[in-house]
Order: C-alpha cells, then sequence, then structure tokens
C-alpha cells in the first residue's frame, strides 16, 4: 500500500504544511441553507409531470393574448407603445400573480 502524501495547497497555490485541517463553519453553511427547501410543485397530465411553472407560464402567454385581441377589438392597442415591452411585461406579471395564486 502506498502512504505517498502530497502537501495541501492552498487556492492561492501556497503550500499548506500544517496537514488536513477540519472544514470550517461558513465552509458548510451552504449546505445548512438548503435544510428548508422542499420539493417543486408539479402537476400531473395525462400520466406525465409537469413542473408548476410551466403550466404558468403557458396560462400567462395565454391571457396576453386574449387581452391582445381585447385590446385590439376596443382599439386601446394604439395607445401602448412600444408594444414588444407592454405585452413582455404583462405576460410576466401575469405569470408570476399566477404562480403565486396557484401555488404559493
Amino acid at each position: 500500500m502506498n502512504h505517498f502524501h502530497w502537501p495541501a495547497k492552498s487556492f492561492l497555490g501556497v503550500i499548506d504544511s500544517r496537514g488536513p485541517r477540519r472544514p470550517r463553519f461558513w465552509r458548510l453553511m451552504p449546505l445548512a441553507t438548503l435544510c428548508g427547501c422542499r420539493r417543486a410543485p408539479s402537476i400531473g397530465i395525462y400520466g406525465s409531470y409537469f413542473p408548476g411553472w410551466l403550466i404558468c407560464l403557458v396560462l400567462g402567454i395565454a391571457l396576453t393574448v386574449a387581452i391582445h385581441l381585447v385590446l385590439r377589438r376596443l382599439g386601446y392597442e394604439a395607445r401602448l407603445n412600444p408594444l414588444g415591452l407592454v405585452y413582455i411585461a404583462l405576460s410576466i406579471t401575469l405569470t408570476c400573480l399566477l404562480w403565486l395564486a396557484l401555488f404559493y
């Protein structure tokens, strides 16, 4: 059995001659913060599970298209400038509101 021991190097490349050390608390902190995590909500559709955010995204975009059609029919679309940013912001807002209403 080979008991060859390489000296430990720090992140700066300096050789650490003190030998192995115990991990410090701040190195384990990311593991401690993950203890409260739970699984993401998923919805079963025809035997396949979809994440909740994907369902909210599809519904948010569908509602944005419906609002677009209503605004165009009523003639209010000409007052919205720039249209691309308005509809992107509307779809993000509706998606987040759906997420909060359905899964939070």
